[in-house]
């Protein structure tokens, strides 16, 4: 799973033109395109011969709808690059797409790897909420994190023109939606001003409230899980990993 990870990173940055991955030079800035592309597939196929050795269709089955999703998510996002008129909606469902599907295939295949068919739709909707608490706090990060801890430009991806929850919401805050966020962000000289407006709007407190929301969903998801559970002590770790997407700072 983390191959495959691994593998849509490398083609994103080919997607995005990314020189920097993590404060690191991207493949694509040191070998260019078309080796970059070929390490991508090399991953993947890697991926899925290590999968196929699980020897369960259930988990073969769930990770290729998962990388699906992935490639429809970021296909769709093209499609809105560079427009602020994009949905709350469709925003949620391109990080359904292109982040949770992934944790969701993880959480669904490691109950399949247990035997534990019966539950494995329980946790791959644990998987989805994990996904989506990743996705939220990423993309407040985008905007508030310290770029040396981050290891990449603030505000990276409204200058790739993708327009997440935090924009979203300052949008829906002005009297003129679409046209004043165009003004507001033609106007930007310095991306500092845009987590500024971001700041006395009040948006990262409200994403912070969606974010804990839904790392509430995750806790409670979690307890119906445990609920039968011989050993509900071992759900204890896992509930901390909610509890970290939350907080971390990078």
């Amino acid at each position: 799973m983390e191959l495959i990870h691994l593998a849509t990173l490398v083609h994103d940055d080919v997607i995005d033109r990314a020189d920097i991955r993590r404060g690191t030079a991207s493949l694509r800035s040191l070998y260019d395109n078309a080796p970059t592309v070929l390490m991508g597939d090399h991953l993947f196929a890697r991926a899925f011969e290590l999968i196929a050795e699980c020897d369960n269709m259930g988990i073969i089955s769930s990770t290729c709808r998962a990388t699906s999703a992935m490639c429809r998510g970021e296909i769709e996002q093209l499609q809105w690059i560079n427009r602020q008129e994009i949905p709350e909606p469709i925003y949620f469902r391109l990080i359904e797409k292109k982040t949770a599907a992934l944790m969701a295939a993880c959480t669904e295949s490691a109950a399949l790897l247990c035997g534990d068919s019966a539950k494995s739709s329980e946790w791959f909707r644990f998987g989805l909420l994990l996904g989506l608490v990743f996705q939220l706090t990423d993309d407040l990060l985008d905007f508030i994190a310290d770029e040396s801890v981050l290891g990449k430009r603030i505000g990276s991806d409204v200058a790739e023109g993708k327009y997440t929850l935090p924009l979203i919401l300052l949008r829906e805050s002005m009297e003129d939606g679409v046209e004043g966020l165009k003004r507001f962000l033609d106007s930007v000289e310095n991306p500092s001003r845009i987590r500024e407006a971001l700041e006395e709007k009040g948006i990262f407190d409200q994403v912070r409230v969606r974010i804990r929301d839904t790392a509430r969903s995750c806790h409670d998801q979690l307890d119906r899980l445990a609920e039968n559970s011989d050993r509900p002590e071992d759900y204890r770790p896992i509930h901390l990993l909610v509890d970290f997407l939350v907080s971390r700072n990078h």
